[in-house]
């Protein structure tokens, strides 16, 4: 009589206690050193004049240092070599070539969390360009608030261990 009554009880319990929300995929956690940014470029756009311009435009120096440091430290890396923990950087701007879906979008913890990737899509290097020189300070905006934010949680973590 008490199987009878607590089975089905138990029952319902598993099932409800199974379910899950399949919107909200496992995204580890984001990795990397502070203001380290990661560039998906094939090489050899990266050593042309779109290369270039995107190197500029992220090492600009920060204001007001006595002497010039880079607002971002650049990683370069091959589309082929874009995998697996490799995604998992903090801060991503990925350039791809493809006449379909051309653009800028900026994606919030697309591969980890947090994250702030930025996908630029153009059938060739101009048109990439493009999109890049249009979009630059709000891609700049979100990296630095990403930053800021990831510099407040270490200083706090830091602050409770000791």
């Amino acid at each position: 009589m008490i199987i009878k009554n607590i089975l089905p009880l138990l029952f319902s319990s598993l099932i409800i206690a199974c379910q899950s929300n399949s919107s909200q995929a496992f995204v580890p956690e984001s990795n990397g050193n502070m203001n380290a940014l990661t560039i998906v470029m094939s090489k050899s756009s990266w050593g042309k004049n779109l290369g270039k311009q995107v190197q500029t435009s992220l090492t600009e120096p920060y204001e007001g240092l006595p002497f010039d440091e880079p607002k971002y430290d650049l990683y370069h890396l091959d589309p082929s070599i874009f995998s697996g923990f490799a995604r998992s950087g903090r801060n991503i701007v990925v350039f791809n070539k493809d006449t379909t879906e051309q653009g800028f979008k900026l994606i919030k913890n697309l591969w980890a969390r947090p994250q702030i990737a930025a996908i630029i899509t153009g059938e060739d290097d101009e048109v990439m360009s493009f999109y890049f020189e249009e979009n630059k300070s709000l891609l700049m905006r979100s990296i630095d608030e990403n930053e800021r934010v990831e510099k407040i949680k270490r200083m706090s973590k830091s602050l409770n261990t000791g």
